[in-house]
């Protein structure tokens, strides 16, 4: 399917619907230089590096705790970096006003060189009733060698996924976006997806919020 670079996009894939856009770069390096926050997450990275390697990665990767950036003082910064795109992107992506959104995780994900990410989903609440939605955040990306967010083709990969390798799989059934430094990529929860091979010395960093939406 080839590799998406544009900086705003508002699509779907196998009728999973999806949203790119790029925040601001005065609130990125706002941001950036927010010593609190940074500290802060950097703490959280050397906690997960030597206490969490979540199932979805292999090689040297790992993850936040899921509620750990939400206690996080500046916490309210990351916020602000997201709205009012967020809502207005929201309503873009599936044409109705939202009233309310509630976040029911917040992580972040660093990877090292020569690691990848399995595929998965993010699960609905209650027994699918509750649908959740994922917001992506690039914090940290280097401009060559980076990995690649992967769709998968979810008529083939919806279920009993876990070990396959997505470099196995053809590409008529991926989906790759070459992400960048500073965007955000808001999709359906429960399409697979996975992350390509990073091949760049310096850390990959992301942000993920799941929640829902009261219309």
């Amino acid at each position: 399917m080839g590799t998406n670079v544009l900086k705003y996009m508002n699509s779907e894939y196998h009728r999973y619907k999806y949203v790119i856009w790029e925040v601001d770069d005065d609130q990125l390096f706002n941001l950036k230089t927010n010593t609190s926050f940074n500290e802060d997450l950097m703490r959280s990275f050397d906690f997960a590096s030597k206490n969490i390697k979540p199932p979805q990665v292999n090689g040297n990767a790992y993850s936040t705790m899921a509620n750990e950036p939400i206690k996080y003082k500046d916490f309210e910064s990351f916020l602000n970096l997201l709205m009012p795109k967020l809502r207005n992107n929201l309503y873009k992506l599936w044409n109705k006003d939202i009233k309310k959104s509630i976040a029911t995780k917040c992580w972040a994900n660093r990877m090292h060189k020569d690691s990848s990410g399995k595929i998965h989903k993010h699960n609905s609440i209650g027994n699918d009733k509750i649908k959740v939605f994922s917001l992506i955040f690039y914090y940290n990306v280097p401009l060559i060698n980076s990995a690649d967010l992967v769709f998968l083709n979810p008529k083939k990969y919806s279920n009993s996924f876990e070990d396959i390798d997505i470099e196995t799989i053809e590409e008529n059934d991926k989906l790759h976006f070459k992400v960048l430094e500073g965007m955000c990529i808001l999709h359906d929860g429960d399409i697979p997806h996975a992350v390509s091979i990073h091949k760049n010395e310096s850390p990959r960093d992301a942000i993920i919020l799941d929640f829902f939406f009261e219309t």
